[in-house]
């Protein structure tokens, strides 16, 4: 999936390596076992994102809703043949998943193959916000989340959810700690030199994620409007990841103020953390991963 999906997976991988160096590990990309093709896919994200802001409460209602049903009736993107075809032919002994899209299309095969799919399955929730993981919970075997306070929320949502207590754990969400190290020994001032950026310029780094329901490109029109205006000497850079809805706008937006505003694209995290701690202001969507490591850096968020 996206970075915030990419980066627990690949450190649990790598903990998993250190305490067992000789177990097998493989990362899987959920997406390679897309059902439809992209132009669909959009469609479908640009109809439920217009459905979803209108009502901030649907989106709480639909999965309280399923919270009630049989989880398996929720249909799946992804080609449940295919997948159990990769099931079969790997043979894992243990799976565990960072999106919990992918746990849900494990269960509905344990669901339609209940005597040959037997193996246990576990889902890291890479989110500080309930209501994505909730309906998934009788689901998994063994369910991980990012802070205490977020289980202990959980059951005074949802106290219905106290069956299956003995399920989960709070792990924290794994990080690249090493390289976040290495940053906060680092000056902002020098971080910005490594990156190109003028070090006196007050730098704001934005980043969007794949489901932000605000306009990315009004925020960057708006302070660097504001910023003009009160003659502030100012870089903006905009971590766009692989989107590609808006670029057009953006790349205007650059051009009318040269050297103030740089769009990033997909960029290795090691990169990406680096703009966070040389940010002067952190503007994100609330998530899970992109909130842990500004609060590591101690970014202004």
């Amino acid at each position: 999936m996206g970075s915030g999906h990419r980066i627990p997976a690949e450190r649990i991988a790598a903990y998993i390596k250190e305490a067992s160096p000789k177990t097998q590990i493989k990362l899987v990309d959920i997406r390679d076992f897309t059902l439809y093709d992209k132009s669909s896919e959009e469609k479908g994200k640009k109809k439920y994102l217009a459905w979803a802001s209108k009502e901030s409460e649907s989106y709480t209602k639909y999965f309280q809703w399923h919270l009630e049903k049989e989880p398996h009736n929720i249909k799946s993107s992804f080609d449940l043949y295919r997948i159990s075809k990769y099931l079969i032919k790997e043979k894992p002994s243990a799976i565990i998943t960072v999106f919990w899209g992918a746990a849900h299309a494990m269960y509905t095969i344990k669901s339609i193959f209940p005597d040959s799919f037997k193996t246990p399955v576990s889902l890291l929730y890479t989110d500080y916000g309930i209501r994505k993981f909730a309906f998934m919970v009788p689901t998994v075997d063994k369910i991980f989340l990012g802070s205490k306070n977020l289980y202990l929320e959980t059951f005074k949502k949802y106290p219905q959810l106290k069956t299956y207590q003995r399920n989960f754990d709070y792990s924290g969400i794994p990080v690249h700690v090493e390289r976040i190290k290495e940053l906060k020994k680092m000056s902002k001032a020098k971080v910005k030199k490594q990156l190109g950026l003028d070090p006196s310029a007050k730098l704001i780094a934005l980043a969007r994620g794949g489901e932000a329901f605000i306009s990315f490109t009004g925020i960057i029109k708006k302070i660097s409007r504001d910023f003009e205006r009160k003659k502030i000497n100012f870089q903006i850079i905009a971590l766009a990841g692989r989107s590609k809805r808006d670029r057009p706008e953006l790349e205007a937006l650059q051009k009318k103020y040269p050297g103030r505003i740089k769009i990033v694209g997909f960029i290795k995290n090691e990169t990406y953390m680096a703009y966070i701690r040389a940010a002067d202001v952190f503007v994100t969507k609330p998530g899970g991963v992109g909130l842990t490591e500004a609060g590591l850096l101690q970014a202004p968020l």
